[in-house]
């Protein structure tokens, strides 16, 4: 590359830096996702690889802070066949692109909008429910991923994998001990 090709990008890239830092921090995600449409997807092969965890999950922090892949993309890559691992899957996209750890409706909802997946609201709480049952997400009122439905979703789009992940963690018994007589 040229001396002069350096310079120019050099400063192209201090000046998207500049207009980027003028905006407000969650205005950010949206600027480069219409700079990345504008551009014809161009930015998506320039991007790094995701880095990959001993899981083979993606890492939290494995793309700079504020460049998010697509919840379309995310969605399309790991392939959940059904709603309560799509539920999964939508939470684990928040958690690792905005750094939430507990999941409204409305936040899954939009999150569902973005995928352009089909979310029903008025069965929001048996799906939940039955999430929570299925060990994806941890017991209680807040909607909070649980490890191992993390470790599912992380595995996934190889299901063989993520089904032993999943069911790795420990259930009890819920047999009462028979009295003896």
């Amino acid at each position: 590359m040229s001396e002069k090709k350096k310079s120019d990008l050099g400063k192209a890239v201090a000046a998207m830096w500049a207009t980027l830092l003028a905006l407000e921090e969650e205005d950010r995600p949206r600027a480069l996702a219409a700079l990345r449409t504008m551009l014809g997807g161009a930015l998506e092969e320039s991007e790094p690889p995701l880095n990959r965890g001993t899981s083979g999950g993606v890492q939290a922090n494995s793309r700079p802070h504020g460049i998010t892949r697509g919840a379309r993309e995310f969605f399309d890559a790991k392939n959940p066949e059904s709603k309560l691992e799509m539920l999964a899957v939508a939470a684990r996209f928040r958690e690792l692109n905005n750094g939430g750890t507990t999941h409204s409706r409305d936040e899954l909802r939009d999150v569902f909008v973005q995928a352009r997946r089909n979310f029903d609201a008025a069965k929001f709480r048996f799906d939940i429910a039955n999430a929570k049952n299925k060990g994806f997400f941890n017991r209680g009122r807040e909607s909070q991923l649980s490890y191992a439905g993390q470790n599912f979703v992380d595995a996934l789009p190889k299901r063989e994998e993520a089904l032993k992940q999943l069911s790795r963690r420990g259930r009890k018994s819920r047999r009462k001990a028979r009295k003896s007589p």
